[in-house]
């Protein structure tokens, strides 16, 4: 079972897949998902410009929760680097979870502008993994 995170404006849906969030100064606050009885990330979002976008890591535990949580996860392969070019619905990471092997996807094109994360960190459900400045049109 292979879960997808997409990127695009808005939350989190209660689906198995993780929205982005765009740039706006009122998502510097803490950014949480709404609480089913699992862990998600609860930090800070990063500092966005405004044609940036953030990739979540993927939710996997599923509406309604699941029996064996999943809400951590290893990145296994950073398929992407800054400067990067990354196209519409390409994969930029891989994660491993004790559930699945999940892909984090690029739902816009842009280039990478930031990773903030590492290949062998552990990351929670709907953590910022990168930001991403959206192309021009």
């Amino acid at each position: 079972c292979r879960t997808s995170g997409i990127v695009a404006s808005g939350v989190s849906h209660m689906n198995h897949e993780a929205v982005g969030v765009t740039g706006s100064s009122s998502w510097r606050k803490l950014f949480t998902t709404p609480a089913r009885g699992m862990a998600r990330y609860e930090g800070e979002m990063p500092q966005l410009g405004p044609d940036d976008f953030v990739v979540l890591s993927p939710e996997v535990s599923g509406p309604g929760g699941m029996s064996v949580p999943a809400e951590l996860g290893e990145v296994y392969n950073l398929t992407v680097q800054e400067g990067d070019e990354a196209h519409e619905d390409m994969v930029v990471a891989e994660i491993e979870t004790c559930k699945a092997s999940v892909e984090a996807r690029c739902r816009t094109a842009g280039v990478i502008k930031k990773v903030l994360v590492q290949d062998g960190e552990e990351v929670w459900e709907l953590q910022p993994l990168m930001i991403v400045t959206r192309a021009a049109a």
